[in-house]
């Protein structure tokens, strides 16, 4: 994935997680990212049935502007929503951390 431009995958919640932390353009379906705070168009590209998922990444790979700057706003969101100190701190918030957590 390290030198991927784009993160391509039907469903698998954590690996769409993994490649926003690593800042690449995901392509999913709405069924592969159900649950996640990603917004299409901006965060992640969704598309559902094979030719419209196959066409969307073949456009990304001819624009590698594009790429980036879907990849910068996956990190922001992903490090913002989903790294697993955020976690903690909204856990606790949630929970008022009655026993003194610690992340």
């Amino acid at each position: 994935m390290a030198g991927a431009w784009i993160f391509c995958l039907a469903a698998a919640l954590r690996e769409i997680l993994e490649a926003a932390a690593r800042g690449k353009a995901i392509v999913s379906t709405r069924v592969g990212a159900e649950g996640l705070e990603l917004r299409d168009g901006i965060e992640i590209i969704l598309r559902d049935g094979a030719a419209a998922f196959a066409f969307v990444c073949v456009e990304l790979l001819a624009d590698p502007v594009r790429c980036e700057t879907l990849g910068m706003a996956a990190h922001e969101i992903g490090s913002r929503r989903y790294d697993r100190r955020q976690i903690v701190v909204r856990i606790k918030d949630e929970i008022g951390n009655p026993d003194g957590l610690t992340g």
